[in-house]
C-alpha cells in the first residue's frame, strides 16, 4: 500500500500560555478549499490524525481533510 503525505496549513489564533489544552485556529489543507476549525488541541490532534481514524484509531471521524470542504 502507498502511503501519501498531506500538507497542511495551522494558524494558531489564540492560547495560553499556562494551559497549552486551550487555543483557537484553523486548518488548512495544502490546494484544497476551505478550512477546519478547532478549539483545542484535542480537537487540532483530531483534524490532522483523521486518517488515522478513518482505520480504526481514536480521532473524530468527522474531521479530517481528504474530502477537504470545511468551512
Amino acid at each position: 500500500m502507498e502511503e501519501i503525505l498531506e500538507s497542511y496549513i495551522v494558524r494558531i489564533y489564540r492560547w495560553e500560555n499556562n494551559n497549552p489544552q486551550s487555543l483557537v485556529g484553523v486548518v488548512e489543507g495544502v490546494g484544497a478549499e476551505g478550512r477546519m476549525a478547532f478549539t483545542n488541541l484535542e480537537e487540532l490532534w483530531n483534524i490532522l490524525n483523521f486518517k488515522n481514524s478513518k482505520e480504526g484509531g481514536e480521532g473524530r471521524g468527522n474531521f479530517g481533510l481528504g474530502n477537504f470542504r470545511g468551512l
